[in-house]
C-alpha cells in the first residue's frame, strides 16, 4: 500500500504559526504560502507559492515543487498557512513518486478533510501529467533554471523514450 501522509516521507505539513516551534527538530524547509517567510529558526528554504484557491493553480506549478520535495533533507517541514495545501501537495507528490493511483490519493485527502472539487481537479491533473504508464505514455516535465529565471520543458514518449527539450 502506498502511503500519502507526510510522516511516511519524513515530512511534516504544518501551518505557518507552528513553524518556529518545530524548526529545531527538522533539517529542511519548503514554504508554499506566499505570505509566510521561508525562515524558521536556523532553517531557511525555498518559497514556491501555491494559491489556497486551487482554481488559480496550474498543473505546471507542481514540477518545481516536486523537485524541491525530492531534494529535501529529512525530516523536513512543508509549510503553508494552515497545513492543508502542504498535505495536498505532498499527497500528489507521494502518489507520483510511489506509483499510486489518483483515486487512492484523493481518498486519503478526503479522510483528512483536505479535499474539495478544485483541489481534486488539481491533484488528478498533476498525477496524470507526472505519471508514465499504460494510461499516460506522455512525459511532461517543467524544469526551472534559477540563475536565468527561465523554464525549459521536456516532452517524451514513455514507451519509446523519444524526447524533445523545449527551451523558449
Amino acid at each position: 500500500m502506498v502511503a500519502y501522509d507526510s510522516p511516511s516521507y519524513g515530512l511534516t505539513s504544518i501551518g505557518g504559526a507552528d513553524m518556529e516551534g518545530l524548526a529545531a527538530a527538522h533539517k529542511s524547509l519548503l514554504v508554499l504560502a506566499p505570505d509566510v517567510e521561508p525562515k524558521a529558526g536556523a532553517l531557511t528554504g525555498p518559497k514556491l507559492p501555491i494559491d489556497s484557491d486551487f482554481k488559480k493553480n496550474t498543473v505546471a506549478m507542481a514540477a518545481p515543487i516536486f523537485a524541491a520535495l525530492d531534494a529535501m533533507a529529512t525530516p523536513g517541514l512543508v509549510v503553508c498557512k494552515s497545513g492543508r495545501r502542504a498535505r495536498v501537495v505532498i499527497a500528489a507528490w507521494a502518489c507520483v513518486r510511489q506509483g499510486g493511483d489518483a483515486d487512492a490519493a484523493c481518498a486519503y485527502l478526503r479522510s483528512t478533510n483536505d479535499l474539495d472539487a478544485e483541489k481534486e481537479h488539481w491533484v488528478r491533473g498533476v498525477i496524470a501529467a507526472h505519471t508514465v504508464g499504460a494510461t499516460n505514455p506522455l512525459v511532461f516535465r517543467q524544469l526551472f533554471e534559477c540563475e536565468s529565471n527561465t523554464y525549459t520543458y521536456l516532452l517524451a514518449d514513455g514507451a519509446t523514450r523519444d524526447a524533445v527539450l523545449i527551451d523558449p
